[in-house]
């Protein structure tokens, strides 16, 4: 393959990439030396190849690149599109990074699946030297104009970047508009969900643009009016069919409200769409299998098992939900061959094959054969115990119902009442829990295993709110450090451990021990719910804290 140059002589408009760091990702050498001879042009000394999408990865995972130029179409193994998607997911490339995806194909399919994890710009080819200068020129500006705002994002400060937007938005730069959707972005990380939402509001006045239609949606869902933020999905969808993460959005909410067939219908228009994002078909295939639509959930299921053999979000519940599927439609036997193959491509990942396991025997208790469902179960079991595992809600929920048929059902309930405790405050989980119970028509069991457990935890909590409140700080504190240890995954005990030991180096003195848990308090926080609305409030006290 070749790529058509025209020459010309160096202008003054060329970028100055001197000093830059590029990767060039492409399986076509002759592909590779057009675009090396292109940027050695710009005065670029740093060029490094990728030839596949695994030697791409691999590359990003040790070294930094400030420009990284990807083919979509990489032969056998990753694609552009799962290059991009597990670079993001790992934080390989950081804010300052450009990603250009290159094609010579603009399929509609794929130009959607790409554009989904959003890469800097999409180039076509072939392409001219003058067309690669003047899109790599305009990148590195806007990057570098916009520089100082992520950074401090992506660090948490948010005051500074808020401060820095309004700062930008006074001097009306041309890419004005990235400072706007930043600034919204900051308001609602900093939790003032009015002021977010006038902000919102007096940009939609000016033009339904569907960054900030996104952001007046997720507020409204965060402040819990669903029908409002439904309508204003609708319309983003109606302006503009295109944006991808409103039908995700959209299903999110339907959900919420109750209506599990009116978001089925919604992911299905999107895969129509962009069929290429994997985490999308896994949802459509779980929620068509809960609302009995076996053909649906079979279809998206099988997309997201192909679609996950070269992707960072291949997931083992996509085998198992499909294995499930097939029992269900009468294909026994297909659908035990679907479970090897989930633990031939899982057999390294440890809560892959935990998983697996337990499906395995929830299938063979529903074919009645208790010898292979009790082999299942004790295998499932043997993992677990082998070393302490942080598994999600899913793997808990199949797990517990696993030893509850198969006659361990006080080991059963005991993982659901700390996985209740956990998360106490988290409707998705709680409802996972109680229709596991009815599923095993123990409805009445389940629903009081949740109030009990979520019972328990409030009056915990309460207590060390009462003890802040009240000024023992001193008790507070011990208080708090043992419901961490007890409930180390529950993000708001841990947060109220860290708002007790603030306060008291607020009212004392910075201790170096006490900042030290502070941060892991917030570190835990920060991965149980990157957005939990005190984390803001929580990192400014404690950077204060640092900095005097």
């Amino acid at each position: 393959m070749t790529v058509k140059v025209i020459t010309a002589s160096k202008s003054k408009q060329s970028p100055n990439l001197r000093g830059k760091s590029i990767l060039v990702i492409d399986d076509y050498g002759n592909f590779r030396v057009a675009v090396k001879n292109m940027l050695t042009f710009f005065g670029v000394k740093a060029i490094d190849e990728a030839v596949s999408g695994e030697e791409a990865v691999s590359k990003m995972s040790d070294k930094s690149y400030d420009l990284v130029m990807c083919d979509y179409n990489l032969g056998p193994g990753k694609d552009g599109q799962q290059v991009l998607e597990e670079v993001k997911y790992r934080n390989y490339i950081t804010h300052s990074t450009i990603f250009m995806m290159i094609t010579a194909d603009n399929s509609m399919d794929k130009f959607m699946g790409a554009m989904e994890y959003q890469p800097d710009d999409y180039l076509i080819k072939p392409f001219t030297r003058e067309i690669l200068e003047k899109k790599v020129k305009n990148l590195f500006e806007k990057k570098e104009l916009l520089r100082g705002v992520e950074k401090a994002i992506a660090d948490g400060d948010y005051e500074r970047a808020l401060t820095m937007c309004e700062s930008e938005i006074l001097k009306k730069p041309r890419n004005l508009a990235d400072f706007y959707r930043l600034k919204g972005e900051v308001l609602f990380k900093m939790g003032n969900y009015e002021e977010t939402e006038r902000f919102y509001a007096s940009i939609m006045s000016m033009g339904k643009l569907p960054w900030a239609m996104m952001g007046s949606a997720r507020v409204k869902f965060a402040t819990e009016r669903y029908e409002e933020a439904r309508d204003v999905l609708e319309q983003l969808i109606a302006v503009n069919n295109k944006v991808m993460a409103a039908y995700d959005f959209l299903a999110v909410v339907l959900k919420k409200m109750g209506k599990p067939l009116d978001a089925q219908k919604v992911l299905m228009g999107a895969v129509a769409i962009s069929p290429k994002e994997i985490r999308r078909q896994k949802e459509l295939g779980q929620l068509s299998y809960d609302n009995k639509d076996l053909a649906i959930a079979e279809k998206a299921l099988k997309a997201a098992v192909r679609q996950g053999k070269h992707s960072c979000f291949k997931s083992p519940e996509n085998f198992t939900i499909l294995a499930n599927v097939l029992i269900d439609k009468g294909e026994r036997e297909e659908g035990i061959a679907v479970l090897k193959d989930g633990n031939r491509e899982f057999h390294n990942d440890r809560e892959a094959t935990i998983q697996i396991a337990m499906s395995e025997s929830m299938v063979y208790t529903r074919l009645d054969r208790r010898d292979k469902a009790k082999e299942a179960i004790d295998r499932a079991v043997s993992i677990a115990r082998s070393q302490p595992r942080k598994g999600s809600a899913n793997i808990d929920v199949d797990l517990a119902k696993a030893l509850i048929l198969n006659g361990d059902a006080e080991t059963g309930r005991d993982i659901l009442r700390r996985l209740i405790q956990n998360n106490h405050e988290d409707t998705e989980v709680l409802d996972q829990v109680k229709q596991a119970f009815r599923n095993l028509g123990m409805e009445d069991e389940g629903q009081n295993l949740v109030d009990t457990a979520v019972d328990e935890v409030i009056t915990m909590n309460n207590e060390g709110a009462r003890l802040v409140r009240e000024g023992d700080l001193v008790k507070a504190i011990k208080y708090f450090q043992k419901a961490t240890e007890i409930l180390p995954d529950n993000k708001i005990i841990n947060a109220n451990a860290a708002y007790a030991h603030i306060l008291y180096m607020q009212e004392n003195k910075p201790d170096t021990a006490y900042l030290i848990k502070v941060r892991v308090y917030l570190d835990r926080v920060t991965r149980l719910d990157k957005n939990y609305k005190d984390l803001p409030k929580l990192r400014s006290m404690y950077k204060m804290l640092m900095l005097g």
